[in-house]
């Protein structure tokens, strides 16, 4: 597997950008998913815009996705 992943990066508020990003870590009860398609809703134009979650940018933004699993961690489901 790749070490470093695409990822969209809130730089600053209105400030998007695509950049190479480590591919997180799989926890124990964790899974790892090679996200397909991906939705945009109003959380992440609130931090786009910097009305949310501002004072943690920069951050890739999105939870509303589909994809494959691509990794299981060692105690699946625990």
């Amino acid at each position: 597997m790749a070490n470093t992943m695409k990822a969209a990066v809130v730089e600053k508020p209105g400030v998007l950008s695509i950049k190479q990003v480590p591919v997180p870590q799989v926890a124990d009860e964790e899974v790892l998913i090679r996200v397909k398609y991906t939705g945009i809703c109003g959380t992440d134009w609130s931090i786009f815009t910097g009305k949310y979650s501002a004072d943690k940018l920069p951050m890739v933004p999105g939870h509303e996705f589909s994809g494959i699993v691509a990794q299981v961690g060692k105690r699946p489901g625990g």
